[in-house]
């Protein structure tokens, strides 16, 4: 199974991301691969092909996110990987909550790491809009401007990811609430 540990987000906050997306659409359109609003999440970990055997272990990980409080985030500045004058991967960043995200992040990779799981990339919060299927134009800081949103974070899931050609399909196997 392919699978990743992510949160989602509340109705209003996926609407405001939309948005955004709905203007790079504008300027970048078919050049872009869309994230599908109901896709929309935070990535804590990409794990890659894992064998079923191993989710009781992945969920056991995730037991500590018990004893957390919900907390508030909110968008933050937008931008793109690598860089706006190069991007490939559009995206928005998370604002208010990111170091309760960091944190999150860092015990489970600790967590992962302990099980014999290890992370792919250092931890960055946010959200992936689209990534381009070709070289594009460099992209104009003004493009992503929005109010900021605010989302309650009140869990992280384990999901597993279905490729197929009209894009990938997410069901959640394990989620862990926070207190």
């Amino acid at each position: 199974m392919r699978l990743f540990i992510a949160s989602s987000f509340d109705e209003v906050f996926i609407k405001k991301l939309a948005e955004v997306q709905e203007k790079l659409k504008k300027e970048y359109g078919s050049s872009i691969k869309w994230v599908a609003p109901e896709n929309m999440h935070l990535t804590f970990s990409f794990l890659g092909d894992i064998a079923d055997s191993k989710i009781p272990e992945i969920a056991g990980s995730m037991n500590f996110l018990s004893d957390l409080k919900k907390f508030e985030i909110s968008s933050g500045e937008a931008g793109a990987f690598p860089s706006l004058k190069q991007p490939r991967v559009f995206w928005m960043g998370i604002s208010r909550g990111a170091e309760q995200l960091a944190g999150i992040a860092d015990k489970l990779s600790r967590n992962l790491s302990d099980t014999g799981f290890f992370t792919d990339t250092k931890f960055s919060p946010h959200v992936t809009l689209g990534r381009a299927k070709m070289r594009v134009k460099p992209l104009e800081p003004e493009l992503f401007k929005s109010e900021s949103c605010v989302s309650i974070m009140g869990s992280v899931e384990l999901y597993q990811s279905v490729l197929t050609p009209k894009g990938p399909v997410y069901a959640v196997i394990h989620s862990q609430k926070f207190s």
